[in-house]
């Protein structure tokens, strides 16, 4: 018999709970944000993808801007997420953590400049929406924001 014992030396946050005997994984989307046959882009390096199950069963999802260290897998991957985009007729969404930077990469603003350098896709910040999730701190939390192609 073998038995392996790991560690990981980077800090992680653990979540208790909301409920002991309810769901571990609660999320409450934005009301305010067409999901229903959208194309979503889970956006950023930061987990999202767990949202998608409680999305309707007719929106899509892709990935966009996903880690550095994803290259050159990443750069296919961007090809694939532009042909989808420039193909679909319907609303598109971009689902990010909002970590309340206001500068760098892990900053909405940049992710949302980025959409529009990478994929054409212009977002107006005052439109993004949050979601309520079992996983939200005092400062992160995800945010939906509905894109448009660029004129």
């Amino acid at each position: 018999m073998l038995c392996v014992v790991a560690g990981n030396t980077i800090a992680l946050r653990r979540t208790p709970p909301p409920d002991f005997w309810g769901r571990y994984v609660q999320v409450e989307p934005p009301a305010a944000i067409r999901f229903d046959d959208a194309l979503v882009l889970f956006t950023g390096s930061y987990p999202t993808s767990f949202l998608a199950p409680h999305l309707p069963s007719t929106a899509t999802f892709t990935f966009a801007l996903t880690a550095d260290w994803t290259e050159p897998a990443e750069r296919r991957l961007n090809q694939l997420v532009r042909e989808r985009i420039n193909s679909f007729e319907g609303p598109l969404v971009a689902v990010m953590l909002d970590m309340g930077e206001t500068e760098g990469p892990k900053a909405v603003g940049d992710m949302l400049a980025r959409l529009e350098a990478q994929y054409g896709l212009v977002a107006d910040a005052g439109a993004c929406d949050r979601f309520f999730t079992s996983f939200d701190s005092d400062l992160e939390h995800w945010i939906a924001c509905p894109l448009s192609p660029q004129s």
